[in-house]
This record gives structure tokens, C-alpha cells and sequence, in this order.
């Protein structure tokens, strides 16, 4: 993680002390407070989260997922105004619509270099991805939908600008 940190240039890396493969299995309160403290430290007004479905129904991103989602709809964050998960099939197939693309492909090297520094995490990287020196067209978007705004499950404006709320 901390190659990946720098590759991105991150100023900092958290972990919250939970083992990596097991946090369904994860003390829920502690896991959640975690969170809260993670979230709140920052100040952050706007979080991006995996979908509920983890967007590969990876056991450890379904409980970020629900985590994160409880921090932050549960009132123990403040500071945040927008949730948004990353858009997965299901998400898609329950009738939510995008509300954002990112295009990939000017930063592709930088993104495969980070992907690259998970040593554990390569084959379920190259399954998704393919090989990381190739740019994945099918890949090239990633798409966002904000699934929770200042105490709104899905809200019906689905035309919420991201920069709207950074300002």
C-alpha cells in the first residue's frame, strides 16, 4: 500500500488495524469508529466508497461498503454532504444512472504503476484489468454514482456536481 502511496503521491497512508481478507469479519463498532475517526481527521465533505456489491463481491469491499455508508448516512460525519459509490453492475441494474465519468486513460501509466505496487493483490488486478503494460480500453471510464447526499438515500437529482459541493 505504501508503494501504491507514493506512486500517487499521497502525503499519508492510514490503516486501521483491521487484517486484510477478513474485515466482514471485523469487529463491527471498532471497524465503524475506525472510520469515523479516519473520515472526521479530514474533514472531508465529499467520499467515494465501493457499492454495496463491492463492485466484485469481494468480501473485504462489501464491508467497506456497509461501513463507510453507516459512517457517513448514520450522522457521525458532518462534514460530509455527498456519498458516492463507484458503479458496478448491480448498482447499474437496480436503475441507478451514472452521475459521473472519469477518463482513465491520460494517467493510465501512473494508475498501472500504483496497481502494480499491490504485489498481493496482482491477480485479481490483472483479472479485471488484463496485463497492466496494455491500457484497457474496456476499462478506460470509471464511472460514479452518488448514492447519499446530506441525509438523501439516492436522491433524485441525479445531475449533482461534484465541484458544486468541493466549493
Amino acid at each position: 500500500m505504501g508503494r501504491a502511496a507514493n506512486v500517487l503521491k499521497l502525503d499519508a497512508v492510514e490503516f486501521l488495524g483491521f487484517p486484510d481478507g477478513k474485515l466482514a469479519e471485523s469487529d463491527e463498532q471498532a471497524f465503524l469508529q475506525g472510520v469515523v475517526a479516519f473520515i472526521n481527521r479530514r474533514r472531508q465533505s465529499v467520499v467515494f466508497t465501493f457499492p454495496p456489491d463491492g463492485g466484485n463481491f469481494h468480501p473485504d469491499h462489501m464491508a467497506i461498503s456497509r461501513i463507510t455508508t453507516k459512517a457517513v448516512s448514520g450522522g457521525q460525519c458532518p462534514s460530509v454532504k455527498q456519498l458516492y459509490y463507484t458503479m458496478s453492475e448491480p448498482v447499474k441494474n437496480a436503475g441507478h444512472k451514472i452521475t459521473f465519468s472519469v477518463d482513465t486513460k491520460p494517467m493510465w501509466d501512473v494508475k498501472a504503476e500504483a496497481l502494480h505496487a499491490h504485489d498481493s493483490q496482482i491477480l485479481g488486478i490483472e483479472r479485471y484489468f488484463g496485463k497492466l503494460h496494455d491500457f484497457p480500453e474496456t476499462r478506460r471510464y470509471e464511472s460514479f454514482v452518488i448514492a447519499w447526499e446530506q441525509g438523501v438515500f439516492w436522491p433524485e437529482n441525479r445531475r449533482t456536481s461534484l465541484a458544486r459541493s468541493l466549493i
